[in-house]
């Protein structure tokens, strides 16, 4: 038998007092933060929902701009500098004008992008989309982007490649993403490059290095394809103004800019260098620079990926493939029949991209207003059902938000039916959901608004073997 004093009772009735006022005061706490929770879920939502409402509705205008300002230069560079005009400086300068214009909407548009990767990187949602390429392909690419600023400025541009390897080897990483990277340390170079200087250069190196374990890399094929890994490093160097040594830490944190009125002129977000930073993170990397002042700088970024192979042969350089926009254009290029199904809900939008598409060699373009007549004008009915006149375009290009039938339903459909046509999201709705929802529907490839002609070109040439296109076409695309 046990007994209990009066005090044993007593201690144990307060125990069970306090921890019953314990446990009301913890379900009360957890109350508050589940409704603090599902406020902050509620308020990410709504600033997702208006972020991709902005964005819609500043880059939709945008690429008529864009579009119409290439446009405009065929028609000028076609009647000024013909055989028989003799106005030709008038020419020039008009096209002086409009590239000034095309090279302020690129600024704007590279502002939006930042915007929106960072807002990704603060809500958690800057995935990498991984997938193969080769190293060397990408840097050419890129490359070529920048070529027409650079020359604009007398400046150089030079691209190393330390290992014959680099030449043909398949990586597995988020190309996308190190091609940002790689782009925003060349801008960089070429923005900060010496005023009045006629020797100014921009060198980039490609090289490897060697990683003890593939599970030091972050992008890992979802089949066990590969048991090798390499590092991969590219370097940026420029002649430039320079970076102090204590001002060198601000570099990657978002929003700092060093002496922004001196060097920028109130120009740039600030956010490009620490989007890089979280690039090179997520594959599990770094990125890092050497500078002094008034002796140039070097940035790099050093990423461990996955090697899928080493057999595929790399494209040769695609400088001249991809030369400027504003570059003169033949008006027929390919005696072949290529076919492109231009899909928009905008009437401006599928005119002017469907110019483009017939000045890159395309001689059969018809167009769509929504899903619905996109799915018909490939010779499907309201049923799904495939009918005799069923067309296989070689190329559709494919807007996103549509009545009636938006461009994910479409694409879905299309491929349930078994439709072999490239497919190529052209789309305002630049959030990394959005274009994951369009690519599992079954787009090919995403092109965000606003687009130019080197952009579908480099696009295309992604897709040259379905669409029957050679590199000769091209390159005379340009």
């Amino acid at each position: 038998t046990i007994l209990y004093s009066a005090t044993d009772v007593s201690s144990k009735n307060v125990f069970v007092s306090a921890l019953g006022e314990s446990a009301t005061r913890l379900i009360a706490v957890e109350s508050a933060l589940t409704k603090l929770l599902a406020i902050e879920k509620a308020a990410t939502k709504y600033r997702r929902k208006f972020l991709r409402y902005v964005m819609h509705e500043v880059r939709v205008p945008l690429n008529s701009i864009k579009l119409g300002l290439s446009t405009i230069n065929d028609i000028i560079h076609d009647y000024f500098f013909s055989a028989s005009s003799s106005s030709t400086t008038v020419g020039k300068e008009v096209k002086n004008l409009i590239k000034i214009v095309d090279q302020s909407i690129d600024s704007m548009a590279s502002t939006l992008n930042d915007v929106l990767s960072f807002a990704a990187i603060e809500e958690g949602k800057f995935d990498l989309n991984c997938s193969k390429f080769n190293p060397v392909d990408m840097v050419n690419t890129v490359v070529a982007m920048h070529e027409a600023t650079a020359k604009s400025k007398n400046m150089k541009i030079s691209v190393n490649i330390n290992h014959d390897q680099l030449n043909s080897i398949q990586l597995y990483g988020d190309n996308r993403r190190l091609a940002a990277c790689v782009s925003n340390f060349i801008s960089n170079a070429i923005k900060f490059s010496k005023i009045d200087t006629d020797n100014s250069y921009v060198e980039i190196t490609v090289s490897s290095f060697s990683v003890n374990n593939i599970h030091d890399c972050t992008c890992l094929p979802s089949e066990n394809q590969s048991n090798l890994a390499l590092g991969l490093m590219i370097q940026v160097k420029d002649n430039g103004i320079g970076i102090a040594t204590e001002e060198q830490p601000l570099l990657f944190k978002a929003f700092s800019q060093i002496r922004p009125n001196e060097n920028q002129r109130g120009r740039g977000s600030g956010l490009g260098l620490a989007i890089s930073r979280e690039i090179a993170e997520r594959h599990g990397g770094s990125i890092g620079l050497k500078s002094s002042l008034g002796q140039g700088s070097t940035f790099f970024i050093r990423v461990p990926l996955v090697v899928l192979s080493s057999t595929t042969p790399v494209r040769s350089s695609q400088s001249d493939a991809f030369a400027s926009i504003l570059a003169p254009q033949p008006t027929k290029q390919i005696k072949n029949n290529l076919s492109a199904l231009v899909v928009d809900d905008c009437e401006v939008t599928r005119k002017l991209l469907s110019a483009q598409i017939q000045r890159i060699g395309f001689n059969i373009i018809v167009q769509a207003e929504n899903g619905v007549e996109a799915i018909k004008a490939c010779g499907y009915d309201d049923n799904n059902n495939t009918e005799e006149t069923n067309y296989p375009f070689d190329v559709i290009f494919l807007d996103y938000c549509m009545p009636i039938c938006t461009g994910p339903e479409c694409a879905s459909i299309l491929r349930a039916n078994q439709c072999k046509s490239v497919i190529i999201g052209v789309t305002g709705n630049a959030l990394e959901e959005d274009i994951a929802l369009f690519i599992s529907a079954g787009a090919d490839s995403i092109l965000t608004k606003p687009v130019s002609r080197r952009q579908i070109i480099d696009k295309l040439d992604e897709y040259k073997s379905r669409v029957h296109l050679t590199t000769s076409i091209t390159t005379s695309s340009s």
